[in-house]
């Protein structure tokens, strides 16, 4: 009876999950003819009498490397740490430098490579939630969220690696953390800053000038980001999505469709891409247009994003992941804390490559870049081209 009951669950699935009785093993799928891991579980919902037993007991899947596309080009040396992760590639005087925070016991710092002198080389000590962003004017900002330090922006000197604090320019980086920031083609910073919870103020910061504007004041920001023409988007919790240019002051609001109510989470990531888009994790995507957000599609969730992580009041999650950049193909990249997973919209496919966690960065050749078992990896441009 029970295996008529699964037969009966397998067909009723409209979805590309898998139907056999081994959650821990590979599958090999997708029209790409790529090595994916599958879901943690035989269905996108465990069933029956034992099933929550069954969840219980699961344990990981072995980790697996990308296809053998993914090339090795440098390792990290274990004596120097373990790499948390790769935040950018920069240029100077026609090199590639990647930027990376590692753990080095109780510390963790700024570690650079150089990919034509292939060097490694170690900057100064942050916290381990600090974020690394670079600018069109070759500034590399440090970003400490949790305010650990006597500041919550710092800017480093690409070369020389020393870090001023820009609360010496302006005592509200002193005084307030930072929860969300975005860098914008003109040099300017973005900053979602905090004030008593559950306040929340958008600033326009310029370091040139060290002019700091305030621009909005709403209380409930879960996510920020820009695009390359310098408009600022932002996403609340209660499940709308603005578009804001602050040469106009003209803001743009939607509701995002996949919630009749406030998101159940404190936070969204959103990434633009070079086609005019806003994606909204793997919630749903609008097209960027000059009378604002347009065209919004639901996306189709995928499984391989359930972990086995505890919320407090399950034993399983259905995490939103990361989208992290977008390849010529039309595929999106995400990171999950099960693993990478690209998609493509055309299709509906979704693939989880590896369960390393890392970043995705591309370069500017459209070289992929991620970390793996403690060194760096490559998929080349080639493998991302638009297909005829």
């Amino acid at each position: 009876m029970q295996k008529i009951k699964t037969l009966l669950l397998c067909l009723l699935l409209m979805s590309s999950v898998s139907c056999t009785m081994r959650a821990d093993e590979v599958v090999v799928g997708t029209g790409l003819n790529e090595q994916c891991l599958g879901p943690l579980y035989n269905s996108s919902f465990p069933v029956g009498d034992e099933a929550f037993t069954f969840i219980a007991t699961t344990t990981p899947k072995p980790s697996i490397l990308a296809p053998a596309a993914w090339q090795k080009v440098s390792e990290f040396s274990s004596s120097n740490g373990e790499i948390l992760d790769l935040h950018f590639i920069s240029i100077q005087d026609g090199n590639q430098i990647f930027w990376f925070t590692a753990k080095e016991k109780d510390e963790t710092r700024i570690w650079t490579y150089n990919v034509n002198d292939k060097v490694w080389k170690f900057g100064p000590s942050v916290s381990k939630e600090a974020e690394l962003f670079f600018d069109n004017f070759g500034n590399v900002w440090i970003h400490e969220p949790l305010h650990e330090k006597p500041s919550s922006l710092y800017r480093l000197n690409p070369e020389t690696l020393a870090i001023e604090s820009e609360s010496e320019k302006n005592i509200l980086f002193a005084e307030r953390n930072i929860k969300h920031l975005a860098t914008t083609p003109d040099g300017k910073l973005w900053l979602i800053v905090t004030y008593e919870p559950p306040q929340l103020h958008l600033y326009q910061y310029d370091p040139f000038t060290l002019e700091l504007t305030e621009h909005l004041t709403p209380d409930n920001y879960i996510g920020l980001a820009t695009d390359d023409k310098g408009v600022v988007f932002m996403a609340t919790q209660d499940g709308i999505v603005q578009s804001y240019d602050s040469e106009t002051g003209e803001l743009d609001e939607r509701h995002i469709n996949t919630y009749n109510g406030p998101i159940p989470t404190n936070f969204i990531s959103m990434l633009t891409t070079d086609g005019n888009e806003l994606w909204l994790s793997d919630v749903e995507k609008f097209q960027i247009s000059d009378e604002g957000l347009i065209n919004p599609q639901v996306i189709l969730r995928s499984p391989v994003f359930v972990t086995t992580q505890f919320n407090g009041y399950q034993p399983l999650t259905w995490e939103r992941p990361d989208p992290q950049v977008e390849t010529e193909d039309g595929r999106i990249w995400f990171k999950s804390s099960r693993g990478l997973v690209w998609h493509q919209p055309e299709t509906g496919e979704w693939c989880m490559f590896t369960s390393a966690d890392s970043n995705i960065v591309n370069d500017t050749q459209g070289n992929l870049w991620i970390v793996y078992d403690n060194a760096l990896y490559m998929l080349p441009a080639e493998e991302t081209k638009a297909k005829e």
